[in-house]
């Protein structure tokens, strides 16, 4: 995958945290102050804290790019797998729509996620099938499993699921 600029972007991230990391909010203000499409899943006092934190500093940028729509915000991206999935497909063909050299940014708080589906066995399923459609565009996600949310069982299997964990073999150990 290629990031605009020549050089390979990474796909799909996961990390692990007990709140909205401050990677994450960094990697939605860049994309904001550079005119990127950015898409944040996340509600409540999750979503405070991403939005108070982005107002701090690009409030300017941010209030555009809501305007423009290269920011858009979402409770979950559907209720089954094969919603959430569509969501994605129509949402990141949308924000490419435009040409031109971009990344898309995503950031998804994947306890929101796991309360919108059936099940937290659906969310592992939608996390390993998500990442046919972000390996297939200029697009950047961040899954962001709050420890406090999911069970170490869980957390294991989204660890082992994870593309770009397996890539590096930590399967192998996980096993």
């Amino acid at each position: 995958m290629r990031d605009g600029a020549g050089g390979h972007a990474p796909g799909h991230l996961l990390q692990l945290g007990s709140r909205p990391a401050d990677i994450a909010i960094h990697f939605l203000r860049d994309g904001t102050a550079i005119g990127q499409p950015c898409f944040l899943i996340a509600t409540g006092d999750v979503l405070d804290r991403y939005i108070e934190a982005l107002e701090k500093e690009v409030k300017e940028e941010l209030d555009e790019a809501r305007r423009s729509g290269f920011f858009a915000m979402a409770p979950a991206p559907g209720r089954t797998v094969e919603e959430a999935l569509a969501f994605w497909d129509e949402r990141i063909s949308a924000a490419l729509s435009g040409g031109g050299p971009t990344i898309v940014r995503i950031v998804g708080d994947m306890a929101r996620v796991k309360t919108s589906f059936a099940s937290v066995h659906q969310t592992l399923i939608f996390e390993s099938v998500v990442s046919s459609i972000i390996k297939q565009s200029p697009t950047v996600a961040v899954c962001q499993y709050h420890v406090r949310e999911f069970d170490g069982p869980a957390l294991l299997e989204a660890i082992k699921t994870d593309p770009d964990v397996s890539d590096l073999g930590f399967v192998k150990f996980a096993s």
